[in-house]
């Protein structure tokens, strides 16, 4: 795919501001009975970037697979170092 072809798509996908204004976000708020153990917010951010990535590539090349459930809460939630209070 061409980098112009890309850019173009990626345009084409982005909500407008008022799309996202609509989208729920209920569950990006944070749960006030959690709080963040981690020391260093950067490499935790990094971590968690890097395997939400490797989880939806995964998904994505391996559509055969017998995913187990609650794999995403398996992957996440050791990645933000979040705990109850």
């Amino acid at each position: 795919m061409a980098e112009g072809a890309r850019f173009e798509l990626a345009q084409a996908v982005r909500p407008t501001a008022q799309q996202a204004a609509a989208l729920p976000i209920r569950s990006t708020l944070p749960d006030p009975r959690l709080r963040a153990t981690s020391t260093d917010p950067f490499a935790e951010a990094v971590a968690l970037w890097i395997g939400l990535h490797g989880l939806a590539h995964q998904r994505l090349v391996s559509p055969r697979l017998p995913w187990p459930p609650g794999i995403e809460d398996r992957v996440i939630l050791p990645l933000t170092h979040l705990v109850e209070q």
